[in-house]
């Protein structure tokens, strides 16, 4: 079953228990304010054994842009690989 949820509210995805084979979370998950709020649904929607894929950005990703943007902004815009990033992301993938 393909489900497109690019129009509802992550953290209340509105789709039973254990209903998915996979989900894919094609660089978002670095967008999200709360991650558990939207991974809890995500963990209880996907079948034992299911796989969540997700892609996301680096800690250098537009480093370039950034450092301009740290002329003109104070404080500098907050980093999104901060949150879930390469170098970051697998912490709250493996809370339960």
């Amino acid at each position: 079953m393909a489900i497109s949820t690019s129009s509802i509210d992550a953290g209340a995805i509105p789709y039973r228990d254990r209903t998915f084979d996979a989900v894919i979370a094609n660089q978002t998950l670095h967008h999200v304010r709360d991650l558990g709020h939207t991974l809890r649904p995500i963990r209880r929607e996907l079948k034992a054994g299911a796989t969540l894929y997700t892609t996301t950005v680096g800690a250098t990703h537009m480093r370039r842009l950034k450092e301009i943007a740290r002329r003109f902004v104070d404080p500098p815009p907050m980093v999104a690989a901060e949150q879930f990033g390469l170098e970051s992301g697998l912490v709250p993938l493996r809370q339960p």
